[in-house]
């Protein structure tokens, strides 16, 4: 859910002083993601072992942008559709 949003960070230059090219922060984002879907690791837990993010953001911003409750966007909706599928089974 949030991986977008750390896309949106690593190439926005008034989030970091080395931001990315779209191309590279989306394919880096996309990636990421997948190893923590695959993985079943936390996103942010696989997003803070990567050097090339945490080069460019504190621990505590990238815990920020990858909180999913902080996120703006369809995080709620997603998180509440899940809740609703998945909890008690």
């Amino acid at each position: 859910m949030t991986s977008e949003q750390l896309m949106t960070y690593l190439t926005d230059n008034r989030r970091t002083d080395r931001p990315m090219g779209r191309d590279n922060a989306h394919e880096l984002a996309a990636l990421l993601a997948t190893k923590a879907f695959e993985s079943k690791t936390p996103f942010v837990d696989v997003v803070l072992a990567e050097p090339e993010i945490t080069a460019r953001f504190t621990e505590e911003t990238i815990r920020a942008i990858t909180d999913p409750f902080a996120y703006v966007g369809q995080s709620r909706e997603q998180i509440e559709r899940a809740f609703e599928l998945y909890h008690g089974k």
